[in-house]
């Protein structure tokens, strides 16, 4: 049984133009007069999803989900030019500029959380809340946890073999470089097959084992693959130690929420945490029973509560 809002359609789709030829989608629903809020996606590289419009009342918020650069809708599809997060934030601002908003509502989840926490820290004026879901903290421990073979490896030992194994044997102790070499391959068939492996891996551990692949078409596969091993070979272009973890105090007087799933293989809790001890002025509400989706019926009206909660900032 669902938890969320009805579903809705948005009122309007276009693109913003940014450099260097880029073309990033944005789409807008809800209220036109609402209280802006923007939704990060996942990934690095997933897009953002239409459930996602369903977490907010659509009579009170003004719905914004961009895709980020080379994802999803925007153009071109799969680019890794100046595709940096840093960059990323400036898109955001830039889009904020754009749609001549004042200040906003920040919401993410996994990866769109470590984004939304970078944003959060470089325009803290900018933001009247956060929501954050499944936070991925984006230190290289956090990075190592999934693709080492001393974290979640030793929960899955088998899949871990498997997302090895599409590996050339000299490749197979560093394999975040590994599949960042296959990604650059000239032949088509290995670039898709290092595609199916890593999102296969990537969705064993999302779904806790439930799922083994992702089914997307061979050439989409290909780009989300290679722009998600792009961030996560490069630690997500943040400091090492520190990820996204906010300065103690940059965050002060923003009002929020940390929404995390104590069944989180993904992203161990340990990292939502790490965030609050950073930024204690939100709530953090440790789910019993899901993990890393959103989808979980216990997230979504976790979720849902948490951004009714904002409706009343005086921050807006």
């Amino acid at each position: 049984m669902t938890m969320t809002y009805p579903p809705i359609d948005p009122y309007t789709r276009g693109y913003l133009a940014r450099e260097p030829h880029q073309r990033l989608y944005v789409e807008e629903c809800g209220s036109p007069a609402g209280i802006p809020v923007v939704v990060l996606h996942g990934g690095p590289g997933s897009g953002c999803r239409a459930e996602q419009r369903a977490l907010f009342d659509p009579a009170v918020f003004r719905i914004i989900l961009p895709d980020q650069r080379g994802a999803g809708r925007s153009r071109p599809f799969g680019s890794l030019a100046g595709n940096d997060t840093d960059t990323l934030v400036a898109d955001l601002e830039a889009l904020r500029r754009a749609l001549e908003i004042q200040r906003w509502v920040v919401f993410g989840g996994s990866w769109g959380a470590t984004l939304a926490l970078r944003y959060a820290a470089r325009h803290p004026d900018r933001v009247s809340g956060l929501v954050l879901r499944g936070v991925l903290a984006g230190r290289r421990r956090d990075r190592d946890w999934v693709f080492g073979a001393d974290g979640v490896a030793r929960l899955y030992p088998e899949a871990y073999r498997r997302f090895l194994s599409a590996l050339p044997a000299d490749l197979r102790d560093s394999p975040l470089a590994g599949y960042a070499t296959l990604f650059t391959d000239q032949s088509a068939a290995t670039r898709r097959r290092a595609a199916e492996a890593w999102l296969a891996w990537e969705v064993h551990v999302a779904t806790g084992g439930q799922f083994g692949g992702r089914g997307d078409r061979p050439a989409v596969a290909v780009e989300r693959a290679q722009i998600a091993c792009h961030y996560a070979v490069n630690d997500f272009f943040l400091d090492p130690c520190e990820g996204a973890l906010p300065a103690h105090g940059a965050l002060a007087g923003i009002p929020g929420a940390i929404v995390h799933g104590r069944r989180d293989l993904m992203c161990p809790v340990e990292q939502a945490f790490a965030v609050h001890e950073r930024w204690p002025a939100a709530t953090l509400e440790v789910v019993e029973d899901a993990g890393h989706l959103a989808g979980d019926a216990p997230m979504q009206r976790a979720l849902v509560a948490a951004t009714d909660r904002l409706r009343d900032s005086p921050r807006h």
